[in-house]
């Protein structure tokens, strides 16, 4: 998918759950740029992580058991908890990485350098990407060189 494509889906997904914000969309969009390559990938190579955001089962659980509000926003988006969901419907997936996200109490950054910062100290806090490689992800989709 192309990042616009991306971007349109991803409005009205978080419109739907009432969650919409710009920064919102570009920090998923960053997110789905550099773990799956713009949607490319929805299964891990050589790992458990199912999506467009490359999540994690323990990361999913750990979302629907910590959030306060994801089971009311769930039951008012009509969304039911379905693991395996996270590898073919990018609407569910989105709807937990959003609930990931608003784990961190933090505002949410509004620049690339600092999403990307963002990016390697709350998504990928053990792995191997770095904040320059979100970052050239993110530029190469938006540029449609991903």
């Amino acid at each position: 998918m192309t990042y616009l494509e991306f971007k349109e889906s991803c409005k009205q997904w978080l419109f739907d759950f009432g969650n919409y914000s710009e920064a919102r969309v570009e920090l998923l969009a960053m997110l789905c740029a550099h773990e799956s390559l713009g949607g490319r990938y929805r299964k891990q190579v050589n790992g458990p992580a199912l999506s467009i955001y490359q999540v994690e089962k323990i990361a999913h659980d750990d979302a629907w058991n910590r959030h306060r509000s994801i089971k009311m926003r769930a039951m008012q988006s009509g969304v039911v908890q379905d693991w395996p969901l996270m590898e073919h419907s990018d609407k569910y997936a989105t709807f937990v990485a959003m609930h990931i996200i608003a784990l961190d109490p933090n505002p949410i950054p509004t620049e690339p350098e600092q999403m990307a910062q963002w990016c390697k100290k709350h998504w990928n806090k053990g792995g191997k990407a770095t904040p320059e490689k979100y970052l050239n992800d993110y530029t190469k989709w938006i540029n449609g060189k991903l």
